[in-house]
């Protein structure tokens, strides 16, 4: 199998599990899968930006601190904040991000410098944005980050 045919395998696996509820603490309902590119970004942005996190996030009160976690602030002009939790502080990093569509049809996502197979679900109380990037050796493990944002 050819690593674009590896992808959208690990895209089908990924939205299966989505359906199922296995990426996810609390699944979906309502589930519509985006492939629009155009409606995608509005939906990645909103109307100027969205902060997404990952389901292990947990962050104190304050703001400031952390205990785990990675959080991603997409904004409309193509820039990007990527948060990580480090020594219990949260730590920026600014980036650049734009959607395309890849041979296969699928979206993909170039976050910096590092390219990502995307897939966005809209359910009827968030969106979940998983992203994976496979790997460029043998030996390598595929990377799967788990995004969501709570819809109001």
């Amino acid at each position: 199998m050819t690593s674009r045919g590896t992808a959208a395998l690990l895209v089908v696996l990924s939205l299966m599990a989505l359906a199922a509820g296995g990426l996810v603490q609390r699944p979906l309902t309502a589930q519509e899968i985006i492939t629009n590119l155009e409606r995608a970004k509005a939906l990645i942005t909103g109307p100027r930006e969205r902060v997404w996190t990952a389901e292990t996030v947990k962050a104190a009160l304050s703001g400031d601190k952390c205990e785990e976690g990675v959080r991603y602030r997409f904004r409309t002009d193509g820039s990007a904040t990527e948060e990580r939790c480090v020594d219990k502080k949260w730590q920026k990093a600014d980036v650049q991000w734009s959607l395309s569509e890849d041979e296969n049809g699928l979206i993909a996502l170039l976050l910096g410098k590092e390219q990502y197979s995307a897939t966005l679900v809209r359910g009827a109380d968030a969106l979940e944005f998983t992203l994976l990037k496979l790997p460029s050796e043998k030996t390598q493990n595929t990377l799967e980050i788990a995004l969501r944002y709570e819809l109001d």
